[in-house]
């Protein structure tokens, strides 16, 4: 059974290699690898059930943020 929620997933090996394969492929939106913590200004959220949105950094602002696309503008 797959878990409903992926907030955050903690890692601990020596094997530099292993490591970062399967770090990309946890379904979670942060990793903590060895007990090292997450930098100031890194993101904050999780996939699944536990939420979509970010905080913090770039990520949390682009949340406020509306893209548009405009053609045929002449400067």
């Amino acid at each position: 059974m797959i878990p409903p929620y992926g907030l955050t997933n903690y890692l601990q090996t020596q094997d530099a290699e292993r490591l970062g394969g399967v770090a990309r492929k946890l379904r979670s939106g942060m990793v903590e690898i060895n007990g090292q913590p997450r930098s100031s200004g890194s993101p904050f959220g999780g996939y699944k059930q536990s939420g979509n949105g970010r905080e913090g950094g770039i990520w949390g602002l682009e949340d406020f943020l509306e893209v548009k696309a405009i053609g045929g503008w002449q400067t």
